[in-house]
């Protein structure tokens, strides 16, 4: 399996605030988690040891993590599952 790479950020306008790195983890632990958007957010906010686990200066408001997940490439999605899915094996 190649290995597929994400640019550290969507495009050379982006705020800069998150990474899509950062984003990507936080799709897939609201995911883990089974939660819907603003839970997770509020939950976040909560969780100081994640926060500086993924370097996370501010919280993201939920919409962030919604319009990233719109535009990620469904390959990105499966790529990152599938070698997760290897960790556990």
């Amino acid at each position: 399996m190649k290995t597929i790479r994400i640019n550290p950020y969507s495009c050379k306008y982006s705020k800069k605030i998150y990474t899509q790195y950062q984003l990507l983890v936080l799709i897939l632990f609201k995911n883990y988690r089974n939660q819907h958007y603003r839970d997770f957010i509020e939950d976040i906010g909560d969780m100081e040891s994640i926060q500086s686990e993924l370097d996370l200066s501010v919280v993201s408001h939920f919409t962030t993590l919604q319009k990233f997940f719109s535009r990620i490439k469904p390959v990105y999605l499966r790529y990152t599952f599938r070698k997760t899915l290897i960790l556990f094996y």
